[in-house]
């Protein structure tokens, strides 16, 4: 998946989890069911392709990558060998044809390096009685005739691997339309309980929001200190819902110096619980912008 692809993703499994967590509200939804099951169908799609995408081509390529290597080693080296009995026979075009520089084979294309590696076994096969000495013998040449034949096996593989991969990023692409034409219809019939349903409504505009991972700036900061001593309280642990929920948005842990910030939170109203071991738990409303950054300090009382 793209950057943009994986917010969005983001965005919509939050979504799936406020639903979840209100059912008894979305079961009186006309048509939610209908709209929501095409939701979840989308998301399959989007999730078996986008693994299948991860081993497409990782496999396929080292695979192909090694056999490259392997054949271009023994092409040098023949190379070489054949290079060296041509210059004492005086063979000048055998000379000519076995003069391969490092460079050119280790950058030459797929479809060259084969071809010179097939000229190659053919120049040796050709004067093979004469070039035992030069440690070319019947044994090297099915070494580099089996190098050849894997190399080339593997190069339409990494291609069919590329082809499906192609079809794999078209079939995320069309998942994602039809998961915007479900989450469309969703939002008209969420919109029924606007006001009948006012802390279901928030969750669910706040979920709603995609968050561009990328591009997002940091939307909030702050600390956790203990009341009395003003010292920082590490591994507190901050839990944000949209006000009026109790579905998860963000969960963070205070870190060193009781310091703790988040890059990606949705503009909105939330309820942030804050709970520590040996401390009170605490919770405090906060309202996110996206134009401006928040500042949240709390400070936990010992019970």
């Amino acid at each position: 998946m793209t950057s943009k692809q994986e917010s969005k993703f983001k965005m919509i499994m939050g979504l799936r989890l406020v639903c979840n967590a209100n059912s008894t509200i979305t079961s009186l939804l006309p048509n939610f069911d209908e709209f929501y099951t095409h939701l979840n169908d989308s998301i399959s799609v989007i999730e078996e392709n986008s693994e299948l995408q991860q081993h497409f081509t990782s496999g396929v390529a080292e695979s192909k990558r090694q056999t490259r290597t392997t054949l271009e080693e023994l092409v040098i080296d023949d190379a070489r060998k054949l290079f060296a009995y041509a210059t004492y026979a005086k063979n000048q075009i055998l000379q000519s044809e076995s003069k391969m520089k490092d460079a050119e084979i280790h950058t030459a294309s797929d479809l060259t390096l084969l071809n010179n590696a097939k000229g190659l076994y053919n120049n040796i096969q050709a004067n093979l009685a004469q070039l035992t000495p030069y440690l070319l013998t019947a044994e090297s040449q099915t070494a580099l005739q089996s190098a050849i034949q894997s190399f080339e096996t593997a190069i339409p593989k990494t291609r069919q691997k590329q082809l499906s991969k192609k079809e794999s990023t078209q079939l995320i692409a069309q998942a994602f339309d039809s998961a915007d034409a479900a989450l469309a219809d969703i939002d008209t019939v969420v919109d029924i309980v606007r006001f009948s349903q006012p802390a279901f409504y928030a969750s669910y505009k706040a979920a709603r929001k995609v968050v561009e991972t990328a591009t997002s700036s940091l939307s909030l900061n702050g600390s956790v200190t203990d009341a009395e001593t003003a010292s920082p309280v590490v591994d507190a642990t901050l839990t944000f819902c949209a006000s009026g929920s109790n579905v998860p948005m963000q969960v963070k842990q205070s870190a060193a110096k009781g310091r703790f910030q988040i890059k990606s939170l949705a503009e909105g109203v939330y309820d942030v619980t804050v709970t520590k071991i040996g401390y009170a738990t605490q919770t405090v409303t906060i309202t996110v912008s996206n134009t401006e950054l928040y500042t949240l300090d709390v400070k936990l009382v010992k019970g």
